[in-house]
């Protein structure tokens, strides 16, 4: 329920009731995805983020970034991997710089989905990470829980828009070298 309808949060600070209640909002709605993502079949690994800081904090194995999620899908027999962040609301400008040279920095994936739940934010994160040197891909919230992996993402900078199957699927060969989750090969 907390997820319907065009969020509209304004930006500046309140009190720690009202940042409690963004982090509830924000891991309802990224449950939500999770949940979209297993009804597909498609999903074959589901690193939430408390195991990624795990990762990050205990050992040499970790992503340049903590991520919402990184999540591995299988689309025409083979694992695609990619970082998963929910964009509810806006962080100020000046964090983007350090996410885009975050994500320029990233070895352990290959591709970068940010979610958002309307379009004016959607904007507002592609202009933030346009000048990023690899592909960060932007889609809308509630087209992804209908469409999941035919959701229609654009690359921040470009008007071109693709399904993230589509995305996920290029470069199979490349990918392949990637990470190894604990018994899965990606």
């Amino acid at each position: 329920m907390a997820g319907r309808g065009e969020l509209f949060e304004h930006s500046s600070a309140k009190d720690r009731s009202d940042n409690a209640n963004r982090l509830l909002h924000h891991s309802l709605e990224l449950n939500e995805i999770h949940l979209a993502l297993k009804r597909t079949g498609s999903l074959v690994y589901w690193m939430p983020e408390t195991e990624i800081r795990s990762r990050n904090d205990l050992t040499s194995q970790g992503y340049s970034k903590y991520y919402d999620a990184v999540v591995v899908v299988r689309l025409g027999g083979h694992d695609c991997k990619f970082a998963l962040e929910y964009e509810r609301t806006p962080k100020a400008a000046r964090h983007y710089f350090d996410i885009r040279q975050r994500i320029e920095q990233e070895v352990s994936v290959a591709h970068f989905l940010y979610l958002v739940p309307n379009y004016d934010l959607l904007w507002f994160v592609a202009d933030r990470l346009s000048e990023c040197k690899r592909a960060i891909y932007v889609g809308l919230l509630q087209e992804f829980l209908q469409q999941t992996l035919m959701l229609p993402v654009r690359r921040t900078g470009s008007p071109v828009s693709m399904t993230l199957a589509s995305v996920l699927t290029q470069g199979k060969e490349a990918q392949r070298t990637g990470f190894l989750f604990p018994g899965i090969a990606v």
